[in-house]
């Protein structure tokens, strides 16, 4: 019996396995399908979804369309809204230059020793020449800018001060006093030095002022260089034109008229029409310059405050030999009128240390004599004693005939040249003052 049981375990034992054989290909089977089906359903679901996202671009490709086109609008209106601002622009900037100042003086003061006061004199004989009448074509075309570059160290200044606002706005121009504080309310800015423009040099020991055959400036001359840049930073684009001028100097009768004639001769002549200054004095005084100039010129004394002093770099500057000037300054001619137009008053110098010199010209001295001048800052005499404006080109058949018939200023002051009015009457008051003195 047993062998016949054997038998029927093997058979059960090999339909077992191909039972599991085909349950197993039957699962498989059924998982296939069911992966199937998923993937079919995933399938439709990606088709929709990219589908819809498709939708969804050329929806936002729509709109990026339409925003392009309205920004193409808005464009077009900016284009001519820029167009209008720019004409606009050009309009106003041809009524701002119109409206520009036509000079800015630019005067630095200090405090001298022993409080002497030459700001106050100085003023008044500038503020002589200066019209009250709203009619004059200079009136309100004209800024002292007066810059303090001792700040809180100027008393002579500050009683100036106090003496112009001493005066009611309404009050009548009668007296001189009236008069000055008046014309000085509607002229003179006084402002302090901002202190922007630092001495570069600070570590270098002061020269020798009796032994410096290289010029190279102390402290005290770099800080004045300094000073100027100041001024001229602060006086650029307020007007046409520009003059330095020292507090220690006073005006000589009808220098401002002389120096507006100056100028419309100056600008009148193409030959001369790219002048690069004006000299109607001696030092860093009674020198024209164009507007346009005043920010090259402050920065090249900037640039070179402590290897020369401020006379030096200016005559470096409107040579033009240094090749960094070449663009600027190379081929522009500095003109030089006939007569001095300032009168040195001061006696007490802001240097501690000056040797003795020979006399400052005056008023309405030649200054093709001036013995502190360069040659080629001096009147040309020889070559333009027909002329008051040095060089003087000869003059063709085109031009204005105005040009070439110089007028005869009334530049003799009672017999006395070098005099100023002021001085004039002083010595007569003393001269009368001896004369009642008994004896």
């Amino acid at each position: 019996m047993r062998p016949v049981a054997r038998g029927r375990s093997r058979r059960e034992t090999q339909n077992g396995i191909l039972l599991a054989s085909f349950a197993a290909n039957l699962l498989l089977v059924v998982a296939l399908g069911y992966a199937w089906l998923n993937s079919a359903r995933n399938h439709r679901a990606l088709q929709q979804e990219m589908t819809a996202r498709v939708d969804q671009t050329n929806t936002e490709l729509s709109n990026v369309t339409a925003s392009l086109q309205s920004m193409s609008a808005s464009l077009t209106a900016a284009k001519s809204q820029l167009a209008n601002t720019l004409a606009s622009t050009a309009t106003a900037g041809n009524a701002s230059a119109a409206n520009k100042l036509w000079l800015t003086i630019g005067m630095t003061t200090v405090p001298r020793r022993n409080g002497a006061d030459y700001l106050s004199r100085t003023l008044q004989t500038l503020l002589e020449e200066l019209p009250l009448d709203k009619t004059d074509p200079l009136y309100g075309r004209v800024r002292v800018l007066v810059m303090n570059n001792r700040p809180g160290n100027h008393s002579v200044l500050y009683k100036l001060q106090t003496r112009i606002a001493s005066f009611p706005d309404l009050v009548a121009t009668d007296t001189a006093d009236a008069r000055f504080a008046v014309k000085a309310r509607a002229y003179v800015s006084m402002v302090d030095n901002p202190g922007t423009v630092p001495d570069p040099a600070p570590h270098l020991k002061d020269p020798d002022d009796f032994n410096n055959p290289s010029n190279r400036p102390g402290r005290e001359v770099r800080r004045q260089t300094c000073d100027l840049v100041s001024m001229l930073e602060q006086a650029a684009g307020a007007s046409h034109y520009f003059m330095f001028m020292e507090d220690d100097f006073r005006v000589c009768p009808n220098a401002l008229h002389i120096v507006h004639y100056a100028l419309r001769k100056l600008n009148a002549q193409p030959s001369m029409s790219k002048w690069l200054g004006l000299r109607i004095s001696y030092g860093m005084n009674g020198i024209l310059l164009r507007d346009e100039h005043l920010a090259h010129l402050s920065g090249y004394l900037r640039k070179h405050t402590a290897r020369l002093p401020a006379d030096l770099l200016w005559m470096e500057w409107i040579q033009g030999r240094r090749k960094e000037l070449w663009n600027v300054t190379k081929h522009r001619p500095l003109a030089v009128f006939r007569s001095n137009l300032l009168d040195h008053i001061g006696a007490q110098s802001s240097f501690a240390v000056r040797t003795n010199r020979l006399p400052w010209p005056g008023c309405f001295d030649p200054m093709a004599t001036v013995w502190s001048l360069h040659k080629s800052e001096r009147f040309q005499l020889k070559k333009c004693s027909h002329s008051d404006i040095s060089p003087c080109p000869a003059l063709g058949p085109d031009d204005d005939p105005w040009l070439k018939h110089p007028i005869t200023w009334p530049h003799i002051l009672d017999g006395a040249e070098a005099d100023h009015p002021e001085t004039l009457a002083e010595n007569a008051a003393n001269v009368s003052a001896l004369q009642s003195k008994p004896l």
